[in-house]
C-alpha cells in the first residue's frame, strides 16, 4: 500500500514538473519578425509609429466597436509618448510608451496590465528603397517568466499573424495618404477696366452664372444663394445632373485686390480647392490671376465648380476668364454710348 502511495506520488511530481516544463518551454517568448514594403516616403511611414496616436489607423489590436478610456501623455511623437487604454475585461489595459526613435528605427514598449499581464519589446526597422519604404517589425518578450496561474490561463503574446495583419493595415493607409498630391492651377488674363469693376463681377457670386462655361452643361440646375452678398460668409448653393454634379462656393475673404474662396463639391466626388482672384492695375486696365490649389483624393481625382475634373482645371479657367473678359468689357462699351 505504501509502496502504491509513493509511486502514485512520484507519477504527480513528475507530471507536474513535465508540464511545468512544457509550460515554461511554451511561454518562452522567441522574437518574431515580419516585414512589408510601403509605397510611401520613409519619414512619412515612421511617423505613423513614433506617433501613438497614428496605431488608431492601423494597429491589429485596435477595435473600433468597444468602448474604453484612451488618454496620450508626453510629447506627440518620440521617445516618452504613451498611449494608455483602459476597457472591459474582455478589452483590457495597458500602455504603449515610445522607448526611442532614431532616423530608421523605432522602439516601443507594450505593457499589457489586463486581463493578464505581459511585456512585449517591438522594434521598427526602416529602410528607403526604390519603390517605397521597407518596415520590419520585431516583437520579442522583455520577461518570460510567469505565474503559474497566467501559464494555465495562457496568456496571450503578440503573434505572427498579429504583426502580419499590422503591417497590412498599415501600407494601407500609409499608401493611400501617400497618393494624396496637392495641385495647383493658375491662369491669368488682362481685362479693360478698373480694379473695382472687374472686382465686383468676381465678389458677387450672382454673376458667376454668367460667366462660367460649364453653366450652360445644366441648364435646369437648382441654384441657391446665402449670406450678404459680396462679403464673407455669402455662398452660392449648386445641384445638377451628373454633368455639374452638386456643390457651393463661399466666400472666406475679401480685400482690395483679393478675394479668396473655398469651393466643396458634394458630386460626383467629394472634393475641396482653395479659390484666389488677385487684381492688380495694369496700363488702363485689371490684370487678374486665378488660382485654385487643393489635394487630390486616394485615386489621384478632384473636381471643382461645377464638377470640372482636374485635369480639365486651365482649359476651364481660361474659357471663363475670357467670358469675364468678354462680359465686363461688353457692358463697359454699352455704358459708354
Amino acid at each position: 500500500m505504501v509502496k502504491t502511495i509513493a509511486v502514485a506520488a512520484g507519477v504527480v511530481v513528475v507530471s507536474t514538473v513535465a508540464v511545468l516544463g512544457v509550460l515554461r518551454s511554451r511561454r518562452t517568448c522567441h522574437p518574431i519578425e515580419r516585414s512589408a514594403v510601403v509605397i510611401a516616403p520613409l519619414g512619412a511611414v515612421q511617423s505613423r509609429i513614433a506617433n501613438l496616436q497614428q496605431w488608431t489607423t492601423w494597429s491589429p489590436w485596435e477595435r473600433r466597436d468597444a468602448e474604453f478610456d484612451r488618454k496620450f501623455d508626453g510629447p506627440a511623437s518620440g521617445a516618452g509618448a504613451t498611449y494608455s487604454w483602459a476597457g472591459d475585461e474582455a478589452f483590457g489595459a495597458g500602455r504603449l510608451t515610445v522607448v526611442s526613435a532614431a532616423s530608421g528605427k523605432v522602439r516601443v514598449l507594450s505593457q499589457i496590465d489586463r486581463p493578464l499581464r505581459a511585456v512585449t519589446d517591438f522594434e521598427f526597422d526602416f529602410v528607403a528603397g526604390e519603390n517605397g519604404t521597407q518596415v520590419t517589425w520585431t516583437a520579442s518578450c522583455e520577461d518570460d517568466r510567469a505565474s503559474l496561474r497566467d501559464l494555465l490561463a495562457g496568456a496571450q503574446l503578440p503573434s505572427a499573424t498579429d504583426l502580419e495583419r499590422g503591417l497590412a493595415q498599415l501600407k494601407s493607409v500609409a499608401e493611400a495618404e501617400a497618393a494624396i498630391e496637392i495641385y495647383r492651377v493658375e491662369r491669368s488674363t488682362t481685362i479693360d477696366a478698373p480694379l473695382d469693376a472687374v472686382q465686383e463681377h468676381i465678389v458677387d457670386l450672382r454673376h458667376w452664372t454668367d460667366w462660367s462655361a460649364r453653366e450652360a452643361l445644366d441648364r435646369h440646375m437648382r441654384e441657391q444663394f446665402a449670406g450678404t452678398a459680396m462679403e464673407a460668409g455669402s455662398t452660392y448653393n449648386w445641384s445638377g445632373d451628373d454633368a455639374v454634379g452638386s456643390g457651393r462656393v463661399i466666400i472666406v475673404k475679401v480685400a482690395p485686390g483679393k478675394v479668396e474662396l473655398e469651393v466643396l463639391v458634394d458630386r460626383p466626388v467629394a472634393s475641396s480647392s482653395d479659390v484666389e482672384f488677385t487684381l492688380a492695375p495694369e496700363g488702363t486696365g485689371t490684370r487678374v490671376t486665378w488660382t485654385i490649389a487643393g489635394d487630390k483624393d486616394a485615386s489621384g481625382k478632384a473636381f471643382g465648380l461645377y464638377a470640372v475634373p482636374l485635369q480639365k482645371f486651365g482649359d476651364d479657367m481660361d474659357d471663363c476668364l475670357a467670358r469675364l473678359k468678354t462680359l465686363i468689357e461688353t457692358d463697359r462699351r454699352i455704358a459708354a454710348h
